[in-house]
């Protein structure tokens, strides 16, 4: 009788020992979701990258590969600044140590899967592939959270392969056909920063490549229609979604935008 009762103690320890901090057995996305909370973003990324490499077909699935992108792309910076100081910064030359950020780009890979962050040599810069949103458009085609999907992986090189209209274009195109995402005012403030972009390279440059065809006429009067669109699209941010956390940087952009300066970033298109 002492050894069942002995037995039943240890069984409600070891139950209230697996219980989350919420009072959720075994709920990866409430205890990942508490420590992105509490400011905790690799640890939260891992919960969910671990909880969905433990289970690939459990129903929420595409929610924690989405959720693990979401917390990677805010964790990228300090990433890169870690990595910046390691591979460069903390050097006595003063050229980067390719090499080193190779290395500090596959163990982060060892951790979160195969491509997930590559070294951009371009830029001198660790970069965050946005797999995990690429899982989820190559194996959840029915998911809700597609659509998301396809807008995240509007990121990095993606956005430097086309003309500028036909960048700009395909988010935009993006916005009109997902007029109830939650992520719309992330949507309008990339889009905003993208004729950003190209209102600082058509005001300050004499000519511009396109195609590998120089284009000289025209520029001082594309510059301003890159300008206006831009302009709107941060006004749409801050007006339309003013509690959103987008809204204070579209506020702040568009004041820069509309002082003909800029916040010092490249964020897509490149001639």
């Amino acid at each position: 009788m002492k050894t069942q009762k002995n037995i039943m103690l240890l069984f409600i320890l070891m139950s209230f020992l697996m219980m989350g901090k919420n009072g959720q057995a075994g709920n990866p996305i409430k205890e990942g979701d508490q420590l992105l909370e509490e400011g905790h973003l690799l640890q939260a990324a891992d919960t969910y990258y671990q909880a969905y490499l433990q289970d690939p077909t459990h129903k929420k699935a595409d929610l924690l590969l989405f959720k693990t992108g979401i917390v990677l792309d805010l964790a990228a910076p300090k990433l890169y600044e870690d990595a910046d100081r390691k591979c460069y910064l903390d050097k006595k030359t003063e050229e980067a140590n390719p090499q080193c950020f190779d290395d500090y780009a596959r163990r982060l890979n060892n951790r979160y899967g195969d491509n997930a962050f590559f070294y951009w040599a371009d830029r001198i810069v660790i970069q965050y592939a946005g797999s995990h949103f690429q899982k989820i458009l190559d194996d959840f085609p029915k998911s809700p959270l597609y659509a998301d999907a396809v807008f995240k992986m509007f990121r990095g090189k993606s956005l430097m392969q086309g003309n500028p209209e036909e960048i700009t274009d395909r988010v935009q195109q993006w916005i009109d056909n997902n007029s109830k995402s939650k992520i719309l005012p992330e949507a309008w403030l990339l889009l905003g920063r993208l004729y950003a972009d190209s209102w600082w390279v058509y005001a300050r440059h004499t000519f511009v490549a396109r195609g590998g065809v120089a284009q000289i006429g025209g520029i001082p009067e594309n510059a301003e229609i890159s300008k206006g669109k831009g302009l709107a699209a941060f006004r749409k941010v801050f007006e339309k979604y003013p509690d959103s956390a987008e809204a204070p940087v579209a506020k702040k952009e568009f004041q820069l935008l509309k002082n003909n300066k800029n916040d010092g970033f490249m964020y897509g298109i490149s001639y």
